[in-house]
């Protein structure tokens, strides 16, 4: 972990003790690429925080019409359906969602990994974010059960992977330290604020298709995908003007002692952070 955090820092910054500042919060808050980060974590959480409380009663009300031959029908070879009114009993409403979940978490783990291993955050969150889209379009649009049942993997599949590359994305791009830690701060703020709103999304008066949730999510899927592309190209941008030749902006001297280079570096690292010419943003 030290190592990593070293890593971070521009060539030339040597390691010191950082001191809690209020203008590094404020700077956090003011970044262009945490402001879209948080944002789409908000639709993110909106949706993940409704497939997770809601899918159970989603599933429910997505009948399959169970068939058996019944012994006490005018035709014993017949097959009738079973309970085609209600859906799934609540024992099999559970055991039915868990797939769509299983699916998902191997999903994250592959998403993670390939985020990680290539460093393509932005990459991985809009094609996740597409996958969650197409779901949500596929449960809003079709009539059949099967069809809308099949949704839930690409929906819980695409928007549980979004979430864990986000959250890296804001901590692979803030610097120094009180601006991570406030970056990485605000993504489960606003994550849970999206939850929040997930909760009335849901009312037992929309089943069986709940269409305003489907809308609502349908909707944030789009705007994840767009503001992390946004996002994406704004982060490259930033990377490209960090190479140009930039004029020498006048350093801070130290009250006491003689200014050494260390002592130089050390200031403008911890005044511009991120925004250091040496420091490289993840995209």
């Amino acid at each position: 972990m030290t190592l990593r955090i070293k890593q971070d820092r521009p060539l030339g910054a040597e390691p010191i003790e950082e001191s809690f500042s209020w203008y590094q919060v404020c700077c956090a808050i003011k970044s262009p690429h945490v402001l879209l980060a948080i944002g789409a974590l908000f639709m993110v959480g909106s949706n993940l925080y409704g497939l997770a409380y809601f899918e159970p009663s989603i599933v429910k009300t997505v009948s399959f019409s169970y068939l058996h031959r019944d012994s006490r029908s005018p035709s014993p070879g017949k097959l009738t359906p079973l309970n085609p009114k209600f859906g799934y009993s609540a024992r099999m409403t559970q055991l039915v969602s868990v797939p769509p979940f299983a699916v998902g978490f191997f999903a994250m783990l592959s998403s993670a990994y390939f985020s990680d291993r290539y460093e393509a955050r932005g990459i991985t969150a809009v094609t996740t974010s597409l996958i969650a889209f197409t779901g949500y379009l596929i449960f809003l649009l079709s009539d059949s059960n099967t069809c809308r049942y099949l949704s839930l993997f690409l929906s819980t599949a695409g928007i549980y992977s979004a979430s864990p590359t986000l959250y890296a994305w804001l901590a692979n791009n803030s610097a120094p330290q009180y601006r991570k830690a406030t970056a990485i701060a605000l993504g489960p703020v606003f994550a849970n604020t999206g939850g929040i709103l997930s909760t009335w999304l849901f009312p037992s008066s929309e089943q069986p298709h709940y269409q305003t949730a489907t809308i609502v999510n349908l909707c944030f899927s789009a705007g994840i995908v767009l503001l992390c592309s946004v996002n994406y190209v704004w982060l490259r941008y930033c990377n490209k003007k960090k190479e140009l030749p930039q004029e020498e902006e006048p350093k801070i001297l130290p009250e006491k002692g003689p200014p050494s280079r260390t002592i130089l570096d050390n200031q403008e690292w911890l005044r511009l952070g991120d925004r250091h010419k040496n420091f490289r943003y993840a995209y």
